[in-house]
């Protein structure tokens, strides 16, 4: 069925290779994993007409970034849509349209992130300061597995930047919340952050101390704001390291900021055009690269390259020496040399550095596997999140019936190759 087809097309029926960097697990049965998802979270120095009087991002975010070579995750989304790169960051399958993934096709409990860890006894919490049934969250993270929602009844509105809540305060009281529990089960700590929003308003503890040139003042009020993020962000990195020096971090943008109407303050410096149509092949992967750190315990930050949002938790599993079976793998796996980023109406390739772009209704043989592999994804999508889920169980079947043909294959050449030497008698049976 087209299920299985699906499945054999990507690879998923084939054992994965594992970087087992972290293949001697603690006593206690795993190592503890951050994830953070800042947003809006980018790097305004790019915006090379904007004459920012100064680097808005920290020193030490810099330095920890440029360890990890400057790696960027590939979101599924600009300017909104934060729910479609959680989606994508927690359930590793990538999301191709403008609507919210969590809202109408989310309609099945499903394995993803924070239920696969908790099969092997994690413990999940997710943080985020918002209103909670937002983009449907109270039930889209009760479907992918998280133990505990805390939103923002659930915390201290005592530092606010317009109705949004600092991250320096989220990151606190998530510390405070969780430090707890650090020692005894394994905990997969998730935290989505607010401050940074449209139109990114700070308060009076937050003076503006950064300048632009540009009359675009979105442009101004976002450096300022990612002046604080990034020095927030920080700190709270900065004591988790100290308090869980074995743990595994990943902390990204979901996506680039809003700087005004048909790409406003990107347009202005040459980065995006003002309209998609305009786009030449670099503003599409322009278009959805954040910053991405991904801290591997006492390794120190690991250079991944540039890698798609629902591929992380694939890496992740494989920073833990996870080996289990898990449909997490089925769209991203660690020997990948490929790298495919779909989007509404076009996707591209990534194979090294080699850019390749697709629109939809072009017909191009250098699109034509790619093309497969995202109608592939979509099958199993459409399966795993509100059909009947026969991908769960079609891997680990597909994999029986592939060692079944194998053996016969090596009986029957075993067979021959015994006929060819062996002469055959009356008495042989």
């Amino acid at each position: 069925n087209e299920v299985d087809d699906a499945l054999s097309l990507l690879g998923a029926t084939q054992p994965s290779p594992f970087l087992k960097a972290a293949a001697l697990r603690p006593e206690r049965g795993g190592r503890n994993v951050h994830m953070i998802v800042l947003e809006s979270f980018w790097d305004p120095v790019a915006l090379k007409a904007a004459g920012l009087s100064t680097d808005p991002l920290d020193p030490a975010f810099r330095k920890l970034w440029k360890a990890a070579g400057n790696a960027r995750t590939l979101s599924p989304v600009f300017g909104g849509y934060t729910a479609n790169a959680e989606f994508e960051a927690l359930c590793g399958f990538p999301v191709k349209t403008d609507a919210v993934f969590f809202e109408g096709r989310l309609r099945r409990d499903v394995p993803c992130l924070p239920r696969h860890l908790g099969e092997a006894g994690y413990r999940s919490f997710a943080s985020h300061p918002n209103a909670a049934p937002f983009w449907n969250r109270i039930n889209a993270y009760r479907r992918v597995g998280f133990e505990q929602y805390w939103s923002d009844r659930d915390f201290v509105l005592d530092d606010m930047n317009g109705e949004f809540l600092s991250d320096a305060s989220l990151f606190r009281q998530v510390l405070d919340r969780v430090g707890p529990e650090l020692g005894a089960q394994p905990v997969f700590n998730y935290v989505l952050t607010y401050f940074g929003h449209l139109d990114y308003p700070l308060n009076s503890a937050r003076p503006e101390v950064i300048k632009a040139a540009t009359d675009n003042g979105l442009v101004q009020a976002y450096a300022n704001t990612v002046y604080y993020k990034s020095r927030e962000l920080m700190s709270f990195v900065k004591e988790l390291r100290k308090r869980d020096p074995d743990a595994i971090i990943v902390m990204f943008g979901d996506h680039l900021p809003s700087l005004g109407w048909n790409h406003g303050g990107y347009a202005e410096s040459g980065l995006l055009a003002p309209n998609r149509s305009e786009f030449d092949d670099e503003m599409f992967r322009t278009m959805v690269a954040t910053p991405l750190v991904v801290i591997d315990g006492k390794r120190g930050p690991i250079k991944t390259g540039d890698l798609p949002m629902y591929a992380l938790p694939a890496l992740i599993l494989d920073l833990l020496g996870d080996d289990r079976d898990t449909m997490l793998r089925f769209a991203a796996r660690a020997d990948d040399t490929v790298r495919v980023r779909p989007l509404p109406g076009v996707h591209f390739t990534l194979e090294g550095e080699a850019l390749t772009v697709c629109r939809s209704g072009e017909l191009r043989p250098a699109c034509e596997p790619s093309l497969a592999w995202v109608e592939a994804v979509g099958v199993l999508k459409r399966d795993l999140f509100s059909g009947e889920q026969h991908a769960l169980s079609a891997a680990e079947r597909l994999r029986g019936l592939q060692t079944v043909e194998l053996e016969a294959d090596e009986l029957e050449a075993a067979s021959a190759s015994s006929e060819e030497i062996l002469p055959v008698s009356d008495t042989d049976v």
